[in-house]
């Protein structure tokens, strides 16, 4: 799986990939953006095992290097990509993978790893070194489909074959569109489907622009020309539609702008959502009449396996106390047909093997039960009959005792570096945006951003995810929340020790601590804590109000129950002026 993350990475800059911004650059097949959007096509033939595409693929990353060593452009920094630019992605990730020598493409989960052959390639090659291979790469957002909502690239290729059957006679020519870092994936699979199919197809990518609730795009007078003059049909292919649907209703509007009919456009969605879901009122009006092919619904590991996803654990597994849920957050899990085994998707290839990783990490210091791994991006992991806890459980000395120990073991155990760090400069800005647009009052308290260890932390101390069983606590939901696409991402313990506070009480938290810094030896964590209480609490605040618009009964009225909790929580802990406190209240 790593080929089709990381050829995303090299070539995110593919937006507008024939020559946006680099006028000087011919439309020869050598040149090195075309070489990369080739490079993913022939890939994506090798994940659907098209007959040559191996033979090709080798042919294309040779000229690609020859490209980089004949080319001074090769190694100013990744195709495609514009300094300054406002919209360019950066990675969410914890980490990044290090590279093992190879010769030949590894195979992983049925899935081609060509990360490594192409780095020891780059790395081996005359022409080049490590610096300027550096300076070839961009960070770029890990693909959300592939990591979270058990979208695989393979769904694509029916969808395409169902085009190729209904146009294929008549089709000529065929663009295929990719928005986004995952379309870059997705067009090539769909790219190379329609080519087996004997299409004439090639393959673009294009990077969203704008406000998430509406999306344009910015594309090069040459490829507009280009696009214009091709006489093509269009495949627009994108994990979505999301909230609003934009992305996929920008692209539409800009293609229609160059005179292209909408009777020649299609979408490849991941789903085909009512037309009443999607929050942008153009696109909403017009969904309905748009020519669709949606992606392959994703599978459960087992035939048979009772859907859990979007909620529907409440049914099977009825929690002691409310659990509300915002359902297009939750990963898709499934019960086995004995109902003794549960399937949960951590993500594709090192995404999934990472969480196992971790969940090994867990199960042998006894915080939760040991998962296995399923392949395709799955965990498995035993039923069991656990008792949740209650409000009252969490008052005693010995719950307190075992918190305190497992996040001072997180601490240590899952630290991703030895130096201190501040909060990221994104947590921070969410922190800041969400207390003026909730209370509307700046809060910026830089003095109060003190460095302190950065770690997996576990970002789901609520009360719902803890349960005895035989004589012991455990932790539900521990392995994959700490990198995740919710905040805070891999940070400072004293997020989850901020939770504790707020969800859990101040008697509490005051316990919690006190085992936690006698067991990590981290004495610093009380001056950090202030600022990390307010960031949880505008955080936890606002997405409370963000899920309370998008779902139905009775998970709308927990949820604005957890927002007026949390708002009053925020006004205290930010100091907010006891008159507007008082004002907002009434």
């Amino acid at each position: 799986m790593r080929l089709l993350l990381t050829c995303s990475a090299l070539e995110c800059g593919l937006s507008d990939f024939w020559g946006a911004g680099d006028d000087d650059l011919s439309d020869d097949p050598a040149d090195a953006r075309a070489l990369l959007a080739e490079l993913l096509v022939e890939s994506a033939g090798l994940l659907l095992g098209i007959e040559g595409a191996c033979a090709r693929w080798t042919q294309r990353w040779q000229a690609l290097r020859h490209r980089l060593r004949s080319s001074g452009k090769g190694t100013d920094a990744a195709p495609g990509a514009r300094p300054g630019d406002a919209d360019k992605e950066s990675t969410t990730g914890h980490q990044r993978n290090g590279a093992r020598p190879a010769c030949a493409p590894e195979q992983w989960d049925g899935y081609p790893q060509f990360h490594d052959f192409a780095d020891h390639a780059l790395r081996n090659h005359p022409a080049t070194s490590d610096d300027n291979i550096d300076r070839l790469l961009l960070d770029v957002a890990h693909p959300e489909g592939f990591r979270f909502y058990a979208l695989r690239p393979e769904a694509y290729a029916e969808p395409a074959r169902r085009w190729a059957a209904v146009h294929g006679q008549r089709a000529g020519c065929a663009w295929v569109i990719g928005l986004r870092t995952i379309g870059s994936t997705l067009g090539a699979v769909v790219t190379a489907v329609l080519r087996q199919c004997g299409i004439t197809a090639q393959l673009l990518t294009l990077r969203p622009r704008g406000s998430p609730f509406d999306r344009h795009y910015a594309v090069s007078g040459r490829v507009n020309q280009r696009l214009r003059a091709s006489g093509a049909r269009f495949l627009i292919a994108d994990e979505g539609p999301g909230l609003s649907g934009s992305s996929f209703g920008g692209a539409v509007r800009w293609l229609e702008g160059l005179g292209i009919a909408s009777a020649s456009i299609a979408l490849m969605p991941s789903w085909d959502p009512p037309a009443e879901r999607l929050s942008h009122t153009v696109v909403a009006a017009r969904w309905a009449g748009f020519e669709k092919f949606a992606a392959t619904p994703p599978q459960p590991p087992v035939a048979g396996a009772l859907d859990l996803s979007a909620g529907q654990w409440r049914a099977a597994f009825p929690p002691a106390l409310p659990v509300p849920v915002w359902a297009q957050q939750e990963r898709a899990k499934f019960l086995d047909p004995s109902g003794q085994v549960l399937f949960k998707y951590a993500g594709l290839g090192d995404y999934g093997r990472e969480a196992f990783q971790r969940s090994r990490l867990l199960a042998r210091a006894g915080v939760t039960v040991a998962a296995a791994y399923e392949g395709d991006g799955w965990l498995r992991m035993p039923r069991l009959q656990a008792q949740p806890l209650l409000r009252q459980d969490f008052q005693s000395a010995a719950w307190a005792e075992w918190a305190g120990n497992y996040l001072a073991f997180r601490s240590c155990e899952l630290r991703l570096r030895e130096s201190l760090s501040e909060p990221a400069p994104e947590l921070r800005l969410m922190a800041e945006t969400n207390v003026r647009l909730l209370t509307g009052h700046e809060w910026r308290r830089a003095a109060e951003m003190l460095p302190g260890p950065v770690t997996l932390v576990d970002g789901r101390m609520l009360p719902q995810e803890f349960a005895w069983h035989q004589g012991r606590c455990l932790k539900f939901d521990a392995i994959d929340h700490c990198d995740d696409h919710f905040f805070p991402g891999p940070s400072d313990p004293a997020w989850d020790l901020a939770m504790v506070r707020i969800e859990l009480g101040h008697p509490v938290a005051e316990a919690v601590m006190a085992q936690y810094v006698r067991r990590s030896g981290d004495i610093g964590v009380h001056q950090r804590l202030p600022w990390y209480l307010v960031a949880y609490a505008a955080f936890r605040c606002a997405s409370a109000e963000f899920a309370q618009e998008l779902v139905g009964e009775p998970d709308q009225q927990w949820f604005l129950a957890i927002k007026r909790r949390t708002l009053r929580q925020l006004h205290s802990l930010a100091e907010i002026p006891s008159a507007t406190v008082e004002a907002e209240a009434a």
